[in-house]
């Protein structure tokens, strides 16, 4: 069950990691012309717990309209796609920065043919595009000479369409067949000259599912954390090693903390602890010496409770066993340090009623 909790966690952490750089893309791209945002579909996996990513569509609404005066800059108010000439066929973009290449024709930014195909004199000096999509050049000496007709398409379900870069997409079965019309037709959209299509980026909706995910993203990983360490003890239970190493570990603890005794409520003690004694001090007294110096029944204070884990035997600093004897006294002297500060206390507040 903990391993199943882990690798549930670990789904929903890729996942969302997915969701995270879509939407690091999707607003990179947010001038990008043309740029159709993404967007994570997520599903329960089958046959088991967990999520996965169902498909990283795109999302093919409008974006803003940006102003250029370019007469080949074209933009389509309203539905549909520019069809152009790909390596496989017919592709679709809202693309519309065209251009004229060498030979005459119109073509995308990235020298794919516009279809149907518009070819352009040389001696042409303005090129001028009606709503419905009738391209009419003006050459010199004013003549005027009808090129054709630009045509929009779309598909049945346009979020089956494969995404071939950015700004293009390709066919496929689940975007179903490919409809053809004029501009303004059909309910399809509208041809604007002089401006091309901003991404459909919604910085607002970007920033809300950038901290959505990324919660999701914390709470998997501390769910993970946790079925990972709750292994971990599992594994760990009953182990012969880790009762040794914990055993071990107790014993170390005692023998330091009883040297540290022996070095303070030695033969040698003073009524003042001075500093280089401070050395050997827990972090506690150290701190305390900085303020004011420390007698011995305040020190005694401290260490009291540590007594209790002094072995039967143990060594000083200097080296040999102590005997019970003089562990009994170390022992004695602690306590009647401590009863004669709990008198002097008790004194303090009698005398103070």
């Amino acid at each position: 069950m903990v391993v199943r909790s882990a690798n549930i966690a670990g789904s929903g952490l890729a996942t969302n990691a997915v969701a995270q750089a879509i939407h690091a893309h999707n607003v990179a791209n947010i001038l990008t012309p043309g740029f159709e945002a993404g967007r994570v579909e997520m599903t329960e996996m089958a046959g088991r717990s967990g999520v996965a990513v169902g498909a990283a569509t795109k999302q093919p609404h409008t974006g803003s309209l940006i102003l250029t005066g370019n007469p080949l800059d074209l933009a389509i108010g309203g539905s549909g796609f520019f069809m152009v000439e790909g390596a496989n066929g017919v592709e679709l973009t809202r693309d519309g920065r065209f251009q004229v290449d060498a030979k005459g024709n119109l073509t995308d930014a990235a020298g794919r043919l516009v279809r149907p195909a518009i070819s352009v004199p040389a001696d042409t000096v303005r090129i001028g595009v009606s709503r419905h999509g009738d391209v009419v050049a003006v050459q010199n000496g004013g003549q005027r000479t009808f090129l054709g007709t630009l045509q929009l398409a779309t598909v049945g379900n346009p979020r089956g369409l494969v995404a071939l870069s950015d700004t293009t997409f390709g066919m496929s079965a689940a975007a179903g067949p490919l409809l053809r019309s004029l501009p303004g037709v059909a309910g399809f959209g509208y041809i604007v000259q002089g401006g091309f299509e901003s991404s459909n980026v919604d910085m607002i909706q970007e920033t809300v599912s950038r901290v959505v995910s990324a919660r999701a993203f914390d709470a998997n990983a501390s769910v993970f954390r946790i079925a990972s360490a709750m292994s971990a003890e599992l594994n760990e239970i009953g182990s012969p090693a880790r009762r040794d190493k914990k055993r071990t570990e107790q014993i170390d603890l005692s023998r330091t903390q009883a040297s540290r005794l022996v070095r303070i409520f030695g033969d040698d003690i003073h009524e003042d602890v001075t500093t280089p004694q401070a050395e050997e001090l827990s972090p506690e007294v150290r701190a305390r010496l900085t303020a004011r110096r420390l007698n011995a029944p305040e020190i005694a204070e401290i260490y009291r409770v540590r007594v209790r884990y002094v072995p039967e035997r143990f060594s000083e600093s200097a080296g040999g066993p102590v005997s019970s004897k003089r562990r009994s006294t170390m022992t004695d002297r602690i306590v009647m340090e401590q009863e004669l500060r709990i008198a002097q206390r008790q004194a303090a507040e009698a005398h103070k009623t």
